[in-house]
């Protein structure tokens, strides 16, 4: 479903927050190759890996609290679509 949605959107960059035992691997299998995907809002030791200059035009949540999401480094993300297993699409409003 995620996968299918994310099909029809024009994107380049797509952030994931999830809990540890969720996994990206799933997610990175769901989108284009060309798509830049990263970990955003990481809360341990490898936060220091963490691109400043990475803007997520859409932010997955899953597994984790969406509302920690919504001004992810300043910016206004708001809940665009929500998915079975509490998976949250979040779009970067401008």
């Amino acid at each position: 479903m995620l996968g299918e949605y994310l099909a029809d959107k024009e994107y380049d960059n797509l952030g994931v927050y999830l809990i540890w035992s969720s996994g990206e691997y799933p997610i990175w299998k769901l989108v284009d190759e060309n798509v830049r995907i990263e970990a955003v809002n990481v809360q341990n030791e490898t936060a220091i890996h963490a691109d400043p200059s990475f803007v997520p035009d859409y932010i997955v949540v899953k597994d984790a609290d969406p509302k920690d999401i919504e001004e992810y480094m300043g910016m206004d993300y708001r809940l665009e679509q929500t998915f079975d297993e509490k998976i949250y699409l979040y779009k970067l409003y401008k």
